[in-house]
C-alpha cells in the first residue's frame, strides 16, 4: 500500500526541479583580481530565469492525476522547461570559463544545478507513458 500515491516520474521531476532551483544559492562562480576574491551565487543575470524555469518545471510535475505519468502536453511543457533550464546554466557556464585570461574559477553550485536540470528532463522523458510519443508538429 503506498502512502502517497505519486507516479515515481512526477515525484523524480519535482525533487530535481527542486533541487535545482536550491543550487542557484550555492558558489556558482569565484571571481579573483589583484589579491581580492568574490564568490557569486546563481542567482542574478540569467540565473533568475534559470531559477523560474525550474519552479515551473517542478510545479508542473502537480498538476493533473499524480497517481499517473503526465499527460503529453504538460510532459513537453515540462521538457521545453527543464532544457531551457539547462540550456541557462550551460550559457552561464560558457560566459563564466571563457573570462578575461581566467580570472573566474567555476564553483559546485553550478555543477549540481546542471545536473538537477538534466535528471529533470530526463526523468520527464524516460518515464513517461507507455505508448506515448511527443505531439507530432504539423507539416
Amino acid at each position: 500500500m503506498k502512502i502517497f500515491p505519486i507516479h515515481k516520474q512526477r515525484v523524480l521531476v519535482f525533487l530535481a526541479a527542486i533541487c535545482g532551483a536550491g543550487t542557484l544559492f550555492l558558489p556558482w562562480i569565484r571571481i579573483s583580481l589583484f589579491g581580492f576574491s568574490k564568490v557569486e551565487n546563481g542567482l542574478h543575470g540569467i540565473g533568475i530565469l534559470v531559477f523560474s524555469l525550474l519552479v515551473v518545471t517542478g510545479l508542473l510535475a502537480l498538476v493533473g492525476d499524480k497517481s499517473r505519468p503526465m499527460d503529453p502536453l504538460i510532459g513537453g511543457i515540462n521538457q521545453v522547461s527543464a532544457s531551457g533550464a539547462l540550456a541557462g546554466i550551460l550559457i552561464f557556464f560558457y560566459k563564466a570559463g571563457s573570462s578575461v585570461v581566467g580570472l573566474s574559477e567555476i564553483r559546485y553550485g553550478i555543477y549540481l544545478g546542471g545536473l538537477a536540470a538534466l535528471t529533470a528532463l530526463l526523468a520527464s522523458v524516460l518515464l513517461r507513458r507507455k505508448g506515448t510519443k511527443p505531439p507530432a508538429r504539423p507539416h
